[in-house]
């Protein structure tokens, strides 16, 4: 090791792995070294711009904002009278949110001087590790929407099974399910990469890398595990949304006009709490699809086209890989203002939570003037949020 205490760290790509390069993920590329920019390059300059705005911009605020958020949605879905099986699966969703926020936004430190002059070694030992994580979290993300989707649907269009298949064990379960399986494919990334210490024998200077392993480099795996998640976290997922919630919106579409006809019902209420929980859902998904389909769609352009390593198509790709990432955080922040404009439920346990005393005052005297336990009429119904 330097006798002098100076340690000159970088991180720099060697030969860059098809599969990084090719996934438009600016934030999280193997690369720490700024990119020669070539002058007169317009792309170079809005690859720049695009990873000042939006890595050293948007990506702190839209974390501070959505760590909030999402913390205060994990704490009103546990609570007692929110709990349901769509509601955990609306906390799990919220979690993982969480974590790959705070993930994304380790990673984009990469871009800060002050990082890169005096924590770029622990940064550097700690990047395969963020890797795995923000993997992880935006794959479970993928799965959780998806089956919380396929549970509405069975919930609405299938209301006596759904006593039996829509129960929170069975969401547990499949929660569980989903982070393992999620966190299982996600486990050979960080041994794609090697961490390199050299000293140099006339400087008497260690230099700290990071570079691609064995492992990594190996050409099958590559190709292997970057179909596998093309298909498994891309594809079959996200066929699965398209199919399910356009079912949904057919139901929520049909029962409105089933109600416009109805005159007399026996319970005028459920069937519009359900409907409510049910385009709430639609809604989730509906931004899902916004902020995720750009990075699917990119990945499988990439997946077939041949980038050249420097060209300008590569820059763009670059360049679109920050804004799509930007949109991913977004979806990550984003539920809970749908939550709190479409769930009746979810603002006035918001309000709860953070007005307690004054929240309860209102909600007693309200129940003394209806006669009526206000929480024991809401919590009537057996799924999910009640809105």
């Amino acid at each position: 090791m330097c006798t002098q205490g100076q340690v000159h760290l970088y991180l720099y790509d060697g030969n860059r792995s098809s599969d990084i390069a090719c996934s438009g993920c600016d934030s999280t590329e193997a690369s720490f070294a700024t990119d020669p920019v070539a002058e007169g390059s317009s792309y170079d300059v809005f690859l720049e711009s695009s990873r000042f705005w939006i890595q050293r911009v948007l990506v702190p605020i839209v974390t501070f904002i959505g760590v909030i958020g999402n913390s205060l949605t994990i704490v009103i879905m546990t609570r007692r009278r929110m709990r349901s099986s769509t509601n955990n699966y609306l906390a799990a969703l919220a979690t993982v949110d969480t974590l790959y926020l705070l993930g994304g936004f380790t990673l984009s430190l990469k871009h800060y001087e002050v990082i890169q002059r005096k924590c770029l070694s622990v940064y550097l030992r700690c990047f395969p590790i963020l890797i795995l994580l923000t993997d992880t979290c935006s794959n479970s993300s993928v799965w959780l929407t998806a089956t919380f989707t396929v549970e509405r649907y069975i919930a609405v269009c299938h209301p006596i099974k759904s006593r039996v298949l829509c129960t929170e064990s069975r969401a547990k379960k499949a929660i569980m399910g989903v982070l393992l399986f999620c966190f299982a494919l996600a486990l050979p990334t960080p041994f794609e990469y090697a961490l390199v210490e050299e000293q140099d024998p006339v400087t008497n200077v260690t230099r700290v890398s990071l570079n691609y392993s064995e492992f990594g480099r190996n050409e099958m795996y590559k190709k292997t595990y970057y179909w596998t998640t093309v298909v498994v976290f891309t594809l079959v997922p996200f066929c699965l949304l398209a199919v399910f919630n356009a079912l949904l919106v057919r139901s929520v579409h049909i029962s409105r006009k089933q109600r416009s006809r109805l005159i007399l019902r026996t319970d005028p209420s459920r069937d519009s709490q359900e409907s409510k929980i049910t385009i709430m859902l639609i809604a989730v998904v509906i931004l899902f699809f916004f902020c995720q389909l750009p990075t699917a769609i990119t990945l499988l352009y990439t997946s077939i086209g041949n980038l050249q390593e420097g060209s300008e198509q590569e820059k763009l790709v670059f360049i679109l890989g920050n804004v799509f990432n930007f949109l991913m955080s977004l979806n990550a922040a984003g539920n809970f203002v749908l939550y709190c404009l479409l769930s009746q439920k979810y603002r006035r346990t918001l309000l709860q939570v953070l007005c307690p005393i004054g929240a309860l005052v209102r909600l007693q005297s309200l129940s003394q003037c209806t006669g009526t336990s206000i929480i024991q009429s809401e919590d009537r119904t057996t799924v999910s949020i009640r809105t």
